[in-house]
């Protein structure tokens, strides 16, 4: 199966889940002159969509990072009705008539497939298929920009070394993870990032 074969599957296969869980761990290493920041972000939640819009309808997260600012916030979205808590002052917000978009996004990943498919390489194991980058993409630029609110200041996002790993099951095409790695080492201090998206019991299985 070629490259843009398997991608054809892997998008027509992953526009049929409308259920998905998803955990998320993020870590940032960030050095600028005297100044230095260590930050672990953890997500994990679930997701229920209208396969028509890809619109969540109902879904659930908790987000904690433990960065210079703790946070800790759980978000519950259905049926329009929008649930925010802070878990660390026990309050809650709550919206009506509101739409609702987790970042990542499980079929706005699977969307952006498209976008990127020309800067990844095939790869396979035993059980998975493996999209991997090669060489630089403006494609993943907006891909993490869009998904992981991810923006950088000092440093051109061409100035970083990138590695970029999604993985699928061989059996059912699923998304089962996607890994990202930057680092930036030069005149304006160091970078470091470390991801790891994992999704799972895709349709409640």
């Amino acid at each position: 199966m070629s490259k843009e074969e398997l991608i054809e599957q892997i998008i027509e296969k992953n526009n049929k889940v409308q259920y998905v869980e998803i955990k998320n761990d993020l870590e940032t290493d960030i050095h600028s002159g005297f100044t230095s920041q260590m930050t672990k972000q953890e997500l994990e939640g679930n997701a229920e969509y209208d396969l028509k819009t890809k619109q969540i309808k109902e879904g659930k997260v908790r987000i904690k990072s433990n960065g210079s600012v703790k946070s800790d916030v759980t978000v519950e979205f259905s049926n329009g009705v929008y649930k925010e808590t802070n878990n660390i002052i026990n309050n809650q917000v709550t919206r009506y008539g509101a739409k609702y978009t987790m970042n990542p996004d499980f079929h706005q990943l699977i969307e952006f497939l498209s976008t990127i498919k020309k800067d990844l390489a095939l790869e396979e194991n035993d059980s998975s298929y493996l999209l991997k980058l090669k060489g630089d993409s403006k494609g993943l630029e907006l891909l993490l920009e869009n998904q992981y609110r991810l923006k950088l200041s000092n440093i051109d996002f061409s100035e970083l070394d990138k590695e970029l790993t999604l993985e699928f099951e061989k059996d059912t095409f699923y998304l089962k993870n996607l890994k990202f790695n930057l680092s930036y080492d030069g005149s304006r201090g160091k970078i470091k990032m470390d991801n790891v998206t994992v999704f799972s019991k895709h349709n409640g299985k």
